[in-house]
């Protein structure tokens, strides 16, 4: 078996090639790559020696030393509760913290931390550090 990490969207590399057990299990700790970036979610996957996928995780978001991440998109919600960017991984993010001046259909960068709560219904939960214009 082998196991990969890739952004959602893009391809992915082989980090580590393993033997499984006689009953096909296998146990490995995979240590996230120094060159990852912290603007898309994304995954580890197991696939095979002719690189058919078996299994795959759920996405994760790569975060620098401070525990920032940073995701472009468009501001698919703006409302008095409610603020939501669509990333350009295809993935709905909830925007907590300073969000003025934003409208529906911005285009900006966000760079903040993942948040433990949100106002919104859905997306993931991210207190903004900062937002620029592409």
């Amino acid at each position: 078996m082998q196991i990969g990490i890739g952004a959602i969207g893009t391809g992915f590399e082989v980090l580590e090639q393993l033997m499984t057990s006689p009953e096909g299990e296998i146990t490995h700790t995979v240590q996230v790559p120094q060159w990852v970036t912290m603007d898309r979610s994304h995954v580890f996957i197991v696939f095979d020696i002719y690189f058919r996928p078996l299994s795959m995780s759920d996405p994760f978001h790569v975060t620098d030393r401070n525990g920032l991440m940073s995701r472009s998109g468009r501001i698919s919600r703006r409302d008095a509760r409610c603020t939501t960017l669509l990333g350009d991984d295809d993935q709905l993010y909830a925007l907590e913290g300073d969000v003025r001046g934003l409208r529906t259909d911005d285009e900006v960068v966000i760079e903040g931390a993942l948040a433990a709560e949100s106002g919104c219904d859905q997306g993931t939960a991210v207190d903004v550090v900062r937002i620029r214009r592409p």
